[in-house]
């Protein structure tokens, strides 16, 4: 489930295109370990003359991994002398191998959006 505050803007009106960003909240009630996983994040996108989207995001579980781990690759969860036993609990990786609810990777939101009817109704707009 997540939920999402989006805030567009448009740089020149009429232009068409609009960038947006957005806080979400994410909540993931049965994950693949069975787990519960709450994120919080941001995510930002754009609209290319209401045609094509494009958006990426992230959302962090704090419960798994401090934040400021982010971008550390080799970040173990399980170093007790470091982190105490607190992230043993949150596995980012499954027995079969996948990312689990608790993953970096699980939280990485990208979309590409093509809207179909664009031409349409640029038709419609310009025989009126």
């Amino acid at each position: 489930y997540d939920f999402t505050y989006y805030k567009f803007s448009e740089r020149k009106k009429g232009s068409g295109n609009s960038m947006y960003w957005g806080l979400r909240g994410m909540f993931i009630p049965n994950g693949l370990n069975g787990g519960q996983s709450a994120r919080l994040g941001l995510l930002f996108g754009m609209f290319r003359k209401g045609r094509i989207g494009y958006e990426v995001g992230y959302f962090h579980d704090i419960a798994s991994m401090p934040l400021s781990q982010i971008f550390n690759l080799n970040f173990d969860y399980a170093d007790t002398a470091k982190w105490g036993d607190r992230f043993l609990r949150y596995p980012h990786v499954s027995d079969g191998g996948l990312p689990t609810e608790h993953s970096r990777l699980t939280g990485l939101s990208l979309r590409m959006t093509i809207s179909l009817s664009a031409k349409k109704e640029e038709e419609i707009t310009a025989q009126e």
